[in-house]
């Protein structure tokens, strides 16, 4: 007898492949919704509940994409919109470090689109990426150097952390960009380590942090 094929349901497959983008293990994922693995990777259905864990921890994804799969997978004006010949719906805005302070999701206070360079990026839209920006000084030599550009993907939750990861940090000692490790004697901090062993890990207080983006790219300066 010949046996049945198991069949994920779409919406399953599709949230399945946003946990791929966000470079967490499954488990992780699992634990941060609320659901069982066997939730999203059995052949049943998914119900309404599971579905609005994951839109409630994740407000980012465009509720059409995930129940149609029509569309982008993160919210963004549907309209077409060109500078340069340049369609911003494929493209990225390239914004000063200084204006990550305090950033909201919007364009930074006092800066305007027009003024940004947008750059023709769905690679990285795809995994998320919300903007660009431009690396500076050699902390964190020779793994991203100085005039190479990161895309990264602006965080709504600042307190869970993929640890080892590159993050863009804001906080009140200004925005860098570090790898994040765990404080193993206080869990309401961080460990920022650069990749240049010049420079010393130091800690900031989670609630210094204002705004937090994790890098999900890297273009070599020498490639633009």
């Amino acid at each position: 007898m010949q046996e049945k094929t198991k069949k994920v349901s779409p919406i399953k497959e599709r949230i399945l492949y946003f946990v791929e983008t966000l470079g967490v293990s499954k488990r992780k994922f699992y634990e941060r919704i609320g659901v069982s693995r066997g939730t999203l990777e059995s052949d049943s259905g998914i119900t309404e509940d599971v579905m609005a864990k994951f839109l409630a921890e994740f407000p980012e994804i465009s509720e059409k994409w995930l129940l149609t799969g029509e569309g982008e997978m993160l919210k963004r004006n549907e309209a077409k919109m060109e500078i340069e010949g340049i369609d911003r719906r494929r493209a990225l805005p390239l914004l000063p470090v200084e204006a990550i302070a305090g950033w909201d999701g919007s364009m930074p206070s006092g800066v305007m689109e027009w003024q940004c360079e947008w750059m023709d990026m769905p690679n990285f839209i795809i995994r998320g990426a919300d903007y660009l920006i431009r690396v500076m000084g050699d902390s964190m030599y020779p793994e991203y150097r100085s005039g190479d550009i990161v895309a990264c993907r602006r965080l709504t939750e600042i307190t869970f952390f993929q640890w080892g990861k590159i993050y863009v940090i804001d906080s009140n000692q200004g925005v860098m960009l570090k790898r994040v490790e765990e404080c193993d004697d206080d869990p309401d901090s961080i460990l920022c380590v650069s990749e240049n062993p010049r420079h010393r890990p130091f800690r900031i207080s989670k609630t210094d942090i204002r705004s937090l983006s994790l890098v999900v790219g890297m273009i070599r300066g020498s490639e633009i």
